[in-house]
């Protein structure tokens, strides 16, 4: 299949408009509560490998406010995800992964991420970041890899793309 572009006026920003307007349905409202009965300050959909479909995207996502995010879009064969402040089992399949910022609820699975793919025989994905961003994450992969006490190439030479704000990119599955 072909690329899919992030950026301003792309498909993805047109799907999440999608969202905005099926987040007041009751259809969502019921599959957000009725799931895992968190606070409202949590948003929790599609649990499992199903996804919850709007308009030709499938969308999975576990966001606990200040705790932890990740939301993952899969259209047409491409799966990316949004933050990995967690890596729950959906997560591990995405290829391309961007983080919005570098709070620990956003960031803080990282390489976890890494680690699951290498363990469930995945090849490295590639992880989008803001500029300020890279070589802290460098550095924590780095303690990651020592902690486990073996270096992986997952780890010790992670894919990461300076991605500044407002720009395009076009990620191939």
């Amino acid at each position: 299949s072909g690329p899919v572009e992030i950026g301003p006026q792309s498909t993805l920003e047109r799907f999440v408009e999608k969202i905005r307007v099926a987040r007041s349905s009751p259809k969502w409202l019921l599959s957000t509560l009725y799931f895992k009965g968190h606070t409202s300050r949590s948003i929790i959909m599609a649990p499992g490998h199903f996804g919850y479909p709007i308009e030709g995207f499938y969308v999975y996502g576990w966001s606990i406010s200040g705790n932890e995010t990740a939301v993952g879009v899969k259209t047409r064969g491409l799966f990316v995800l949004f933050d990995v402040g967690i890596a729950p089992t959906w997560s591990i399949s995405a290829k391309h992964v961007f983080i919005s910022h570098g709070h620990i609820d956003h960031i803080g699975a990282i390489c976890q991420h890494m680690r699951k793919r290498e363990l469930n025989n995945i090849g490295p994905a590639t992880y989008y970041l803001l500029p300020h961003l890279i070589e802290p994450v460098k550095a924590l992969c780095r303690v990651y890899s020592e902690l486990q006490g073996r270096e992986t190439v997952q780890m010790y030479e992670p894919k990461l793309v300076e991605m500044i704000a407002g720009s395009r990119i076009q990620v191939w599955n």
